[in-house]
């Protein structure tokens, strides 16, 4: 039996409808290589959760999964993530997040991950990521660009080993060589445009592109 991906769509109608005209290449390919289900009810998703052939993976393709009544809901995925499940949140969840709902969703995986600045970075895979994480880590380096250019909301306090890429130039010029960053830009640096953290047997994987270049669609297919 095919594994099967879970794609949560938990949104307003409009937002549903931006991601279905937006994204439609990268539905293609998970439903190309996996069986796909749907979700635009908070009900359904925990039928599909608790089921006998649980979802590989769940994506969260917008942030209606962060607003603080579905704190049940959170404990499920909590459950499902801790007995080797796999929560990406991804695509539109980093366009429409917000700052008042993000905190109880990283909580609720014991995750201190906060929401940080948003930037055009040149990002960097971590050359420390692949030999401390699980999941795809080990083959990260040979399926994935090793530099490429992001706008991205990004995350504060990521361990160094949950880093999946890091920022090293921000507003990079496309064919300008590399700068050294202003003072001001140091505090971004620090952030991280993607992660990928354990928690028990699963993981919480997080892409803060807010285009979704074709690079970061490649490695949404990796964390997958």
């Amino acid at each position: 039996m095919a594994a099967v991906v879970l794609l949560l769509q938990l949104g307003s109608r409009s937002v549903i409808s931006a991601f279905n005209k937006d994204y439609d290449s990268l539905r293609s390919r998970i439903e190309t290589s996996y069986r796909t289900v749907t979700s635009t009810e908070v009900e359904e998703a925990s039928a599909i959760l608790l089921s006998e052939n649980p979802p590989l993976v769940t994506v969260a393709v917008d942030s209606g999964i962060a607003e603080p009544t579905l704190r049940g809901f959170h404990t499920q995925l909590k459950a499902y993530i801790r007995a080797g499940g796999v929560l990406v949140l991804a695509c539109g969840f980093p366009i429409y997040v917000r700052e008042t709902t993000h905190r109880n969703l990283f909580r609720a995986f014991d995750l201190a991950w906060t929401l940080g600045d948003r930037n055009h970075v040149l990002v960097q895979l971590n050359p420390t990521f692949s030999s401390s994480s699980a999941g795809f880590g080990p083959s990260l380096h040979a399926t994935l660009d090793p530099f490429y250019g992001m706008i991205a909301l990004h995350l504060k306090n990521v361990e160094e080993a949950s880093r999946v890429y890091m920022p090293v130039e921000i507003n990079p010029k496309k064919d300008g060589p590399r700068k050294a960053p202003a003072p001001w830009e140091f505090d971004l640096l620090e952030q991280c445009p993607v992660a990928f953290a354990s928690c028990g047997e699963g993981n919480v994987g997080y892409i803060g592109d807010v285009i979704t270049e074709a690079a970061s669609e490649n490695l949404l297919m990796a964390m997958i």
